[in-house]
């Protein structure tokens, strides 16, 4: 399933797949690099708060899906979203 297939692709993988969706287009190295670096840092930080809002939580899967949730985020308030007339 895609959802299997989510699972085991890499932060670089996915950071790609987010920027194809939300802005139809690939990053460019500075930007995939730059965001690859923080979906590392939301890695990190995310399990704590976690275990902190649900000790039984799936601290692993659930701190990488947040990780990404985090990433599409930030491109969705990306300056190409903003609207100027």
């Amino acid at each position: 399933s895609s959802e299997e297939a989510a699972g085991r692709e890499t932060s670089a993988e996915q950071v790609e797949q987010a920027f194809l969706r939300t802005l139809g287009r690939s990053p460019v190295a500075g930007e995939k690099k730059e965001l690859v670096e923080s979906y590392a840092e939301f890695a990190r930080l995310w399990p704590e708060r976690i275990a902190k809002d649900n000790p039984q939580a799936p601290k692993g899967h659930l701190a990488k899906w947040m990780s990404l949730t985090t990433v599409c985020h930030t491109l969705l308030n990306s300056a190409e979203f903003a609207y100027v007339d």
